[in-house]
């Protein structure tokens, strides 16, 4: 795709090229022949113009004033170019000072034009004793906006939120005269009128990605890629790529109410996992994004892991450690011989932006502290089983509290990761808290257990854990 965007890119400049125009100098009767306009190039929002000067003192280029004067193309224009060689400092078009010289030649950029738009222009030379004067006039159209627009595709829809990609190329020199972004809305045929906007930058790959959240659950929402551009003063236009639907997850269906004192309902699945027995992803404590590629709802050896994350789940690649140093903490420290350079800020439980469950799942979805987990695991509330599920191994616990005995959640022995090994798939499991562990600051705490053993442990912070969602 980087290739078709150069292709076209150059395609454009060759065709912009050819639409800019040298009106007649002879219509401006004061016009000098000292100022002559080479070329000039254009895309739809910004044009290129170079021009050189003929048998003038240099120092007049050293000491003068030169630029372009230019409006949109009318009767008037001559006129008005006119007025300024005639004194008028003010002639009621747009002038450009800052323009670049090297030797004789001079380089003019214009930016913020409008799509398939007429300019006339002509540039200018006040040399140091006061005198004016004017190249002939010329003309050029911008070219029309025509991005390519794909259709919005997910990589991921829970009960609140969505994330949401696609792609739009748009030549390289109007990208950066654009809005873009996704917008979604709860009726059809959406807009920028009827939806909310997430504008979002073009990534290198021509992606444009966003993170849509405050989404009801069970909900049908519509959603399209959308570039905004400037056609007159003050006035956008919008272009959109194809609409397309999707349906929130019910929240009846992702959680579960086991009656705990706490009040707290606890998910039927892991994060990154569409079904119960589904191993889902693995997180480093602090971080929301994994090391590899998504679409790894069950755990597959050969993992393609992420550009520029090969050292996986290790403090070289842990973000909140400098220089890879497990002591040298640069976020949730409690203990200065850990922090870099005496850091400590005692924060001891997770913010919701760096917690994996919230960010990934959004509403009131977040990671369980220690304390919550140990509420799970009292045998005065729940029965813990050993058993398997679809083949997959794991832990059904079961409810115990009156009203609720009917009611469980699965949990895989999806085992943890450390660096780009995975350790104990189908023998154990590693589930993440959102508390550190406050004694030393370089591990947090987290759920393990076995076929003959289920409590709260802890373990370093890089590794990556299961996290199983609760919600309050």
């Amino acid at each position: 795709m980087k290739h078709f965007s150069i292709l076209a890119t150059i395609a454009i400049s060759l065709i912009a090229v050819l639409s800019c125009t040298k009106d007649d100098a002879d219509n401006i009767s004061l016009a000098t022949k000292s100022i002559v306009v080479d070329q000039c190039s254009t895309s739809s929002f910004t044009a290129n113009i170079t021009g050189h000067f003929v048998e003038v003192d240099k120092a007049d280029l050293a000491l003068g004033k030169r630029g372009l004067f230019y409006c949109l193309k009318t009767a008037d224009a001559e006129k008005l170019f006119n007025s300024w060689l005639e004194g008028n400092d003010n002639p009621g078009c747009m002038m450009l000072d800052r323009v670049t010289v090297e030797s004789e030649t001079m380089r003019c950029t214009l930016t913020g034009l409008y799509p398939d738009t007429e300019y006339n222009y002509c540039l200018y030379l006040q040399k140091k004793d006061g005198t004016r004067e004017i190249s002939a006039v010329s003309s050029f159209r911008t070219l029309p906006f025509n991005p390519d627009i794909s259709e919005v595709a997910f990589n991921g829809i829970q009960c609140f939120l969505a994330f949401a990609e696609g792609r739009i190329v748009i030549n390289v020199k109007d990208a950066t005269n654009c809005e873009t972004g996704i917008i979604v809305s709860g009726q059809n045929d959406c807009n920028i009128n009827n939806s909310t906007a997430y504008s979002c930058n073009i990534e290198d790959d021509d992606m444009v990605r966003a993170r849509i959240s405050d989404l009801e659950s069970s909900k049908d929402y519509y959603c399209r890629l959308y570039v905004k551009y400037l056609v007159s003063s003050g006035q956008s236009e919008y272009v959109y790529g194809p609409e397309k639907v999707f349906r929130t997850k019910d929240f009846q269906q992702m959680a579960v109410d086991l009656g705990l004192p706490s009040g707290l309902l606890w998910a039927t699945c892991n994060v990154g996992a569409e079904n119960p027995e589904d191993y889902g992803d693995y997180y480093a404590w602090g971080e929301t994004e994994t090391y590899y590629e998504p679409g790894y709802a069950q755990v597959k050896e050969d993992v393609i892991w992420k550009p520029g994350k090969s050292a996986g789940y290790d403090w070289s690649s842990y973000w909140y450690c400098d220089d890879g140093k497990h002591d040298r903490l640069t976020k949730y420290c409690t203990n200065s011989n850990l922090g870099f350079s005496g850091f400590t800020d005692n924060k001891t439980v997770l913010d919701p932006d760096d917690d994996a469950a919230h960010v990934r799942w959004g509403g009131g979805w977040r990671m369980p502290t220690v304390e919550e987990l140990d509420e799970l695991n009292n045998p005065d509330y729940c029965t813990w089983t050993w058993t398997t599920l679809n083949g997959v191994k794991g832990y059904s616990v079961t409810s115990k509290m009156s009203g609720y005995t009917d009611r469980s959640i699965f949990l895989p022995a999806a085992g943890n990761r450390s660096g780009t090994n995975l350790y104990d798939c189908g023998d154990s499991g590693d589930y993440g808290a959102s508390s550190l562990h406050t004694s030393w600051s370089s591990s947090a705490k987290d759920f393990v257990f076995g076929s003959d053993y289920h409590r709260t442990s802890w373990n370093g912070r890089c590794n990556g854990h299961s996290v199983r969602p609760v919600y309050q």
